[in-house]
């Protein structure tokens, strides 16, 4: 039975539909990319480097400490997860039941680092008194090594049982031996060493702050520069089996900063990064955004380094490997649990309620814990997929009310699974309680009419499920129809240029000049640089100059994109009927020879109408008009033109009137010689008519010839010649 509000809306989709089949502006929203998909909200699903949409592994909350913040997690023999603690410096136990307490408690602010040793005792670093304490398995403690630094940030552990603690205020690194021996091993010119990693070849790894330097130490202390990164500190570092060395840094400061030390201290325990090393080949960088918060580079086995994830919102604040080799990165502000293969193709594996993924930590059997700060959590993720999945995307501005069409997408479902689809609309940016429900669901990817209102904004949901928590489907792209209502096109400005300008596109074998233009044209050309360049003159193409000719341009959008067509209409300002001077123009300039109308000032209007893309009697259109502007293309008349010649000196006089415009200058040439400019008689040349007289040296005996030339405001030039002879 079709109930009464089920038969409304099959009459406003119907309704929709019809239009959608007469209207050439029908237009497509199509989801299909990692870029557009990241920026909605996704919920127990992931999205792929190629803008696909699967489900997630399962994230499931384990464990949530009375702490705030978790700063680092270590694992031991027996699969128990341990977490350290700010700001009370408690270490917890998660059990591999996933039951948690609390473990030790350091009675110090920070424990930023863990870390198990062969023995299974727990190595814990803490700050600000920077003590080492190592508990064991029952959770009985001792202060292992106290290296009068303020912070411990980092361990790492040899092959042979040594442990490393990277400190600061003085970028140091201690050893301790496995008999709880520690000295300096080494030191650097940084403040702080953040993180530490062992490589495939028992050299230590080191990340320091502020420079975001990464060393390679060899076991002789001997330490090298592999990289020095355009941030300000390496956050953490991994060394996969094939030697490949990943490094995740950041632009701002979380060590606290100290005043840099002038230099090493004597001792014969530690070795500064080699001079050597300083002559050696730079390594080829790699040259990031200018504006990113955060990276993560990897430097090869040959010392090649190559950027494989920036990002200029998010951070990686942890990094580890997952079973397959694949780096896993967990980031800040946004609460994401990236995955990055070998070639570089990124997968976001799971975005997390919890907004700072501060520590990552895999266990043999492939899970993968995470321990989160702000708030302080621990969760566990399987390599099973959830039985649903949710992905929603992002609000889509259509731009105005639009009628919607049909919704398709692309999917891929092994036995078992399925993909649902659902919409709704609404006219605020953000969905609220005033957008539509969510719509039945869609199950038809090859199409079916979206059941919402007409509206502005549009949204849609992908529901994923499975029965077989061993395989996923996965959506591969979606599309929307939708047809806006139509908006008004406007037009921004009109610019009436110089008289006489007009443009052509370039041509490979011409590169006009404006060699032919009147005298003081260009600086009286650029007065208008402004208005020409709002007009859009650098499209219009290539300057050049005739006689009599005006060029009309303008600027006209529209919000649909509909395309345009113009009519231009003219009149004199002292007329009232609008003349049509050009229909049917598709672009929006036009040359006007303005030879075929009487000089005057003129106005023009400009109509702008959406009918190429618009059905019969459902366009709209625009009007604007010019200010007002001249047409003068007669010259300048000279008249009464008397050259009286003498011995000594020659007087000249003559008239200049203009019909129409102001003269704008006036100049005389004898013999063919340079233009001198005159003044009139009253020595203000303000006026359509103007008097002149002046006398000039004699010129040798002989005949000669002098030419006057006038110019108007409208640079129309009109001449007049005069032969004379001077006698002995």
């Amino acid at each position: 039975m079709i109930s009464k509000k089920g038969f409304v809306w099959s009459v406003v989709i119907l309704a929709g539909l019809v239009s959608l089949l007469y209207a050439p502006t029908l237009r497509i929203w199509k989801v299909s990319t990692k870029e557009e998909l990241i920026k909605g909200e996704p919920l127990s699903t992931s999205i792929s480097s190629e803008g696909k949409v699967t489900l997630a592994p399962t994230a499931q909350e384990i464990y949530a400490p009375p702490e705030p913040y978790l700063w680092s997690a270590a694992i031991d023999s027996k699969g128990n997860l341990y977490v350290g603690s700010g700001d009370k410096g408690k270490v917890f136990q998660i059990d591999s039941q996933g039951k948690g307490r609390l473990f030790f408690d350091s009675e110090e602010l920070e424990v930023h680092a863990l870390l198990v040793d062969k023995k299974d005792n727990l190595l814990v670093a803490t700050f600000p008194n920077g003590k080492l304490y190592q508990v064991n398995p029952d959770g009985k403690s001792t202060i292992l090594f106290e290296p009068r630094e303020k912070y411990i940030w980092s361990l790492a552990m040899d092959q042979q049982g040594n442990i490393y603690a990277g400190t600061g205020t003085r970028g140091r690194i201690y050893k301790i031996d496995p008999q709880g021996k520690g000295e300096l091993f080494w030191e650097s010119q940084q403040t702080h060493i953040i993180s530490l990693a062992m490589d495939n070849k028992g050299n230590l790894l080191a990340g320091s702050d502020p420079g975001a330097q990464i060393y390679r130490i060899s076991p002789q202390a001997k330490g090298f520069v592999l990289y020095d990164s355009p941030l300000q500190e390496v956050r953490s570092v991994v060394c996969d089996k094939k030697g490949n060395i990943y490094v995740a840094a950041i632009a701002g400061k979380t060590a606290p900063s100290e005043e840099k030390k002038q230099g090493p201290s004597a001792t014969n325990r530690l070795s500064m990064v080699e001079k050597a090393a300083q002559k050696a080949p730079a390594v080829p960088s790699p040259t990031p955004s200018t504006d990113i918060k955060s990276a993560i580079y990897r430097i090869s086995p040959e010392g090649e380094v190559e950027v494989i994830w920036e990002a200029k919102t998010i951070t990686a604040l942890s990094l580890t490997l997952d079973a397959k080799g694949n780096l896993l990165v967990g980031t800040g502000d946004k609460g994401y649990l990236l995955s990055i293969d070998s070639s570089g193709a990124e997968t976001l594996l799971a975005k997390l309620k919890v907004k700072q993924l501060s520590a990552l930590a895999a266990a043999p059997g492939g899970e993968i814990w995470i321990a989160t700060s702000n708030l302080g959590k621990v969760f566990k993720l399987s390599p099973s997929y959830p039985l649903v999945g949710i992905y929603e995307s992002q609000p889509y501005d259509t731009v105005t009310i639009s009628q919607w069409g049909n919704i398709w997408w692309k999917e891929t479902k092994p036995s078992g699974t399925n993909i649902k689809l659902y919409t709704r609309s609404g006219n605020t940016e953000k969905p609220d309680q005033n957008w539509s429900g969510w719509s039945p669901a869609y199950a038809n990817n090859e199409g079916s009419p979206v059941i919402c209102p007409p509206a502005r904004f549009i949204q849609w949901k992908a529901e994923l499920t499975t029965q077989d928590q061993a395989v996923s489907p996965m959506l591969e792209s979606l599309s929307l129809a939708y047809l806006q209502q139509n908006l008004k096109p406007q037009i921004i400005n009109i610019t009436i240029h110089p008289p006489g300008i007009y443009y052509k596109k370039p041509s490979a074998y011409e590169d006009e000049l404006l060699a032919n233009l009147p005298e003081d044209f260009e600086s009286a050309y650029k007065k208008q640089t402004t208005t020409a360049q709002a007009g859009g003159e650098e499209n219009l193409g290539r300057k050049a100059y005739k006689k009599g000719v005006r060029t009309i341009s303008w600027q006209a959008t529209d919000d649909n994109e509909d395309r345009l067509v113009y009519r231009l209409y003219f009149r004199g300002t002292d007329e009232e009927r609008w003349m049509v001077l050009k229909e049917d123009l598709t672009n929006p300039v036009y040359t006007w020879d303005t030879f075929l109308v009487p000089e005057g000032s003129y106005v023009v209007r400009i109509e702008a109408s959406d009918a190429p893309s618009n059905p019969e009697g459902l366009s709209l259109s625009t009007q604007q008009q010019s200010e007002p502007f001249d047409i003068d293309n007669n010259p300048p008349q000279i008249t009464n033109f008397s050259v009286r010649p003498s011995v000594n000196n020659t007087e000249v006089s003559f008239l200049v009137k203009d019909s129409f415009s102001f003269l704008r200058s006036v100049a005389y040439s004898l013999d063919a010689g340079e233009w001198k400019r005159v003044h009139p008689r009253d020595g203000l040349l303000d006026s359509r008519e103007e008097a002149f007289q002046f006398t000039i040296p004699s010129p040798p005996a002989g005949e000669h010839i002098l030419v006057v030339k006038a110019e108007d405001g409208m640079y129309n030039i009109g001449t007049g010649k005069a032969v004379f002879r001077v006698g002995r």
